[in-house]
């Protein structure tokens, strides 16, 4: 979410930019609604380069601008932080290369415990369940990938 505040909105309500920082993202969203300004941060930002950084937001001011650009990040979801622990991982040959190991080091533990069954030790119908399984996760993977594929587009 991106806002741009004119800096003569400031001017009605003095706060201070750690006061900002204090907020949270729905305090800060509803600071936001609630004034349709934020506060005079004027004195602190004009006239000089600054960067002032939050726990999830970010103010930017340049020389000479009449503008606070004022951009709040969303806290990460679980699905981007485990995409982002996958892409750490996968990027390093020797991380990637243990953790395949302690996958599969995993699956003959598994294996030998009795919690995994090998298909030659089921009975037909066992396998006939179990293929009707794996023919719907497919189905379902092939469907994520296209939609994926399609967004990227």
């Amino acid at each position: 979410m991106l806002i741009l505040l004119s800096l003569k909105q400031f001017q009605r309500k003095p706060e201070s930019i750690n006061d900002l920082l204090k907020l949270s993202f729905k305090e800060l969203s509803t600071k936001i609604n609630n004034y349709g300004y934020l506060t005079e941060i004027q004195k602190q930002v004009t006239g000089k380069k600054q960067h002032v950084t939050g726990r999830n937001w970010q103010a930017s001011s340049f020389f000479n601008s009449s503008f606070l650009f004022l951009s709040v990040m969303m806290p990460l979801s679980a699905a981007e932080k485990q995409r982002r622990y996958r892409q750490r991982r996968d990027a390093d040959p020797e991380r990637r290369a243990r953790y395949l190991q302690n996958e599969k080091d995993k699956y003959i533990k598994d294996k030998e415990t009795g919690k995994k069954k090998q298909v030659k030790d089921m009975s037909k119908r066992e396998h006939r369940l179990k293929k009707k399984e794996w023919r719907q996760y497919k189905k379902d993977f092939k469907a994520r990938r296209i939609h994926s594929w399609c967004e990227a587009d």
